[in-house]
């Protein structure tokens, strides 16, 4: 589920931009993918919207505009290491067990 929410996140894009309306909004700020927290919404509503995953934005004061601008002009989403490295991980298991 982890992966799946990762991958729509940085990957699934409408028109060029994050699929995600929270997300496009973060990011047209500015603002970088950190984190994204298993089971952090146990509640019903966050349960149903996106399986209790919920996701930290990080705004870096000095890199603000150039993560908005490069957002804007190719859809470029930044995000930490740790969640592009993850993803990496689970795209290869996945490719192992094809």
């Amino acid at each position: 589920m982890m992966v799946n929410g990762e991958m729509y996140l940085l990957q699934e894009k409408k028109r060029g931009k994050a699929l995600d309306s929270v997300a496009n909004f973060h990011l047209q700020n500015g603002a970088m993918i950190e984190r994204i927290n298993w089971m952090a919404d146990r509640s019903e509503k966050g349960l149903n919207q996106s399986a209790g995953i919920m996701v930290n934005y990080v705004y870096r004061l000095g890199h603000i505009e150039e993560y908005a601008q490069s957002y804007f002009s190719t859809g470029n989403i930044h995000a930490s290491d740790d969640v592009r490295r993850y993803v990496e991980l689970s795209k290869e298991r996945e490719a192992k067990t094809d």
